[in-house]
Formats: structure tokens, sequence, C-alpha cells
């Protein structure tokens, strides 16, 4: 009895310190899981990264500049517009688009960050981290895989289209035009994806990560007066004005929604096309038309819910701190207020676009590859809805500006029609002058009349 009482002690005491040496390695396994969160945060926040994604978004708004350009001159063509003309309202359209996404870029690459509750239980991040990042990192992969797919499609279609109006671009010149679009499509989803996914895991997945090393960093923030003495840059005078002027606002945004949803519509119009000719999908006509004209108006509608978002969050932290007069001018701005829609029509129109696109880069995988690729693209395109709803969520699910729709349309249209007021009263005022300024004269010719007859007599 008394041996199994010394084997039973002695049997504790070497299992009590087993366990106590396991807890220490999971602490240090989750101490280097929030490690690594914190490198890949600050390989995000270096200067030459963020060079390189805003560099690779500006290049490939660029290259995508000119491929809605083409598109829109196509489509122009073919309602019989002169060359000129259309090579002209193909630019404005272009010029709106690009001022939009300039201010989309800025919201993109610093987004505003809420945090919510953490997914998994802090004790268990040694493991969880090193999953979900490398899920994250296969959606990456997957998704890169698409984006260099998508614009070889987009760009295939195009040539196709171009070949219709009897156009042949000379082989070295679709080398390079395929080339710089997926090179510049890759490294712009690269690095957004890698600054974005990061944002989503802090905030979301492993929320409060970044804030165990928020002590070790030291930053320095610009007093208001120091802030507001800086001189804007040109572009940022630009973006100022672009918001301030509620009708200048309107037209670009429209505009420049409209050239998205024009391009989407008539990527689908241009696959049916294709997918007919090769016996692959044969639709009917009326389908077919209902089908592009949804897709266009829901690409209409989303970029104007996500534009309106980018507004308002840009007023706020890229020109609220640095001019008053410019901020007070666009909290005001009745568009901007119009295009506000809260989360749920947000993330719906949003998701719903991601997904549409999704089923074309699907379709379109099967124009080019057969077989074992197409499941592949099939993945691929999982993978890059995946990465687009990840991204996205900052805009999407954002806190939006409440506002009054029936205010705001009141305060657009009331110095609209007081305009109109006013210049019809002066109208009528000076046809009132006018007729009372004939009564006089008409007065006076015939008093002159009389005079002259009496002086005859």
């Amino acid at each position: 009895m008394v041996g199994a009482t010394k084997k039973l002690s002695s049997g504790l005491l070497h299992t009590q310190p087993v366990q106590s040496a396991k807890q220490p390695v999971k602490s240090k396994s989750r101490s280097a899981a929030v490690q690594f969160l914190h490198y890949w945060g600050l390989m995000c926040s270096n200067i030459i990264f963020s060079m390189v994604n805003q560099i690779s978004f500006l290049s490939y708004y660029a290259i995508l500049a000119i491929y809605a350009i083409t598109n829109l001159v196509l489509l122009m063509l073919g309602l019989h517009v002169g060359l000129p003309t259309a090579a002209t309202i193909a630019f404005l359209f272009t010029t709106c688009a690009i001022i939009n996404e300039l201010i989309d870029m800025l919201v993109t690459v610093n987004p505003k960050v809420n945090y919510y509750k953490a997914w998994f239980a802090e004790a268990s991040w040694y493991w969880a981290v090193p999953t979900v990042s490398a899920t994250a990192a296969l959606t990456i992969a997957l998704s890169l895989c698409e984006i260099y797919t998508r614009t070889i499609n987009m760009v295939f279609l195009q040539l196709n289209s171009l070949q219709q109006y009897a156009v042949n671009v000379p082989v070295f010149l679709q080398s390079i035009y395929y080339s710089f679009f997926a090179t510049t499509a890759v490294v712009y989803i690269l690095t957004n994806a890698l600054n974005l996914t990061h944002k989503y895991f802090v905030t979301n997945i492993f929320s409060g990560a970044d804030k165990l090393h928020a002590k070790d960093q030291v930053v320095q923030h610009k007093s208001k007066d120091a802030l507001k003495a800086e001189k804007p840059s040109l572009l940022a005078r630009v973006l100022r004005w672009y918001l301030s002027h509620p009708w200048v606002t309107f037209t670009g945004s429209l505009i420049g929604a409209s050239l998205y949803a024009i391009g989407d519509s008539m990527q689908m119009g241009a696959l049916f096309y294709v997918l007919a000719q090769r016996n692959l999908l044969v639709l009917p006509a009326l389908l077919s038309t209902s089908l592009t004209g949804f897709f266009f108006v829901s690409t209409l509608i989303e970029r104007c819910c996500i534009w309106g978002y980018n507004f308002q969050h840009y007023n706020e932290v890229n020109v609220k701190d640095y001019d008053d007069k410019a901020y007070n001018r666009i909290h005001d701005n009745a568009v901007i207020d119009l295009m506000q829609q809260g989360p749920n029509v947000r993330s719906t129109f949003t998701y719903g676009r991601i997904m549409m696109v999704c089923v074309l880069n699907i379709a379109g995988g099967f124009l080019h590859f057969s077989g074992v690729a197409r499941l592949i693209g099939i993945l691929t395109s999982v993978g890059y809805y995946i990465q687009q709803r990840l991204q996205l969520s900052f805009q999407a699910y954002g806190a939006h500006k409440v506002t009054n729709k029936s205010d705001a349309l009141k305060r657009l249209f009331s110095p609209l029609a007081s305009n109109i007021f006013t210049k019809s009263k002066a109208s009528a005022t000076s046809k009132n002058a006018s007729k009372k300024a004939k009564v006089v004269d008409n007065d006076r010719s015939e008093t002159h009349a009389q005079h002259s007859a009496a002086c005859c007599c």
C-alpha cells in the first residue's frame, strides 16, 4: 500500500512539470503569431510598399482607361457617331471615372477601420493565425490567377470586337497590351490584398492584435494649425473643387459610373456573342439583352453607392484637418448626401457585382481552357470572390453619414429653381419696362404730332 502510494505520488510529481511545460510553449507560439502579424503590418505601412501599391493602382487604371476609351469608341461607332466626336466623348467619360477612382485609391489604401469581436479566443491564436494566414495566402494566389485570366479575356474580347470593325492591331502591340494590362493588374491586386487582408485580420479575425505592439510605436501627429498651414497639392485642390460643387459631382459621378456600367455590359454582350459563335452557349435574344441591361443598372448603382461613401470618407480624413471652408462645402454637398446608402444596400450591390464578374470570368475561361483547367478556373473565381469580399468589406460595411434625402433634394434643386425664377422675373420686368418705354415713346410722338399740327394751323 505504501509502495503504491509512493508510485502514485511520484507519478503526480512527474506529470505536474509536464503540464506546466506545455503552457510556455503555447505562450511562445501565440507571441510568435502576434509577432508575425506585427511584421506583416510593418511591411504594409512601409513607404516603399505604399509607393508600389499606389503606382500599380495608377498604372492599372491608366491601361484600364485605354480599354474603356476603346470600348466607348466602338460603341459610338456602332451608333454611327463620327470618330473625332466619339474619341472626345470617350476621353471625357474616362476622365470622370479616373477622378472618382483617385479618391477611391486614397480611401482603399487607408480605409476607415472598426474593431469587431475576434473570431478566435486569444489563447488559440498560436494555431489559428498560421491556419488562417495559409488560407488567406491560398485565396490571394487564386485571385492573382483569376485577375490574370480575367484581363487576358477582356483584351481578347476587345480585340475580337475590333476585328468586327476591320481594325487589325499589330501582333507586337497586342503582346504589349496583354503583358502590361496583366502585369499591372497582378501587382495591384497583390499589394492591395496584402494590405487589406492584414487590416481585416487585426480588426475582425484577430481583433486587437495590432494594439499589442502599439506601445512600441511612437507616432508623431502634427497640430491642426500646422496641417492647415500646409499648401495643398494641385491634385488635392482639383479633388476638393470637384467635391465642393454639387452639379459637378453629380455629372462626374454619373458619367464615371456609366462608363463602368457600359464596360461591364459590353463585356457580357461580347462574351455571349463569342460563346454563341462557338456553340458553347446560345441564349435567346430577350434573355441576353435583359441580363446585359440588368448588369448595366446594377453596376451603375453599385459605383454610385461606393463613391458616395468614398467622398464622405475622403472629406473626413483628407480635408477636415486641412481646409475648413472646403470641408464645410463638401459636407453640405447635396449630391453626396443623396449618394449615401446604408451598409445593406452597399453590400448587396457590391457583392452582387463581384459575383456577376466571377460568373463572367468562369464563362470566359471556357473559351480559353478545357478539361481540368476549367475546374481550376472555377476555383480561382471562388478565391477572387473571397478576396474581393474581404477587401471591399471596409467600404461596403463602413459607417455612413445619415442624411435626409428629401432635404438634400430641396437643397439641390432650390438654388436652380430660384435662379430660373429670378431670370424669368428679370426677363418679365425687362419686358414690362420695354413696353412702358414704348408707350411713353408713342405718347411723346402723338404729342409732338399734335403740337406740329397746331403750329401749322
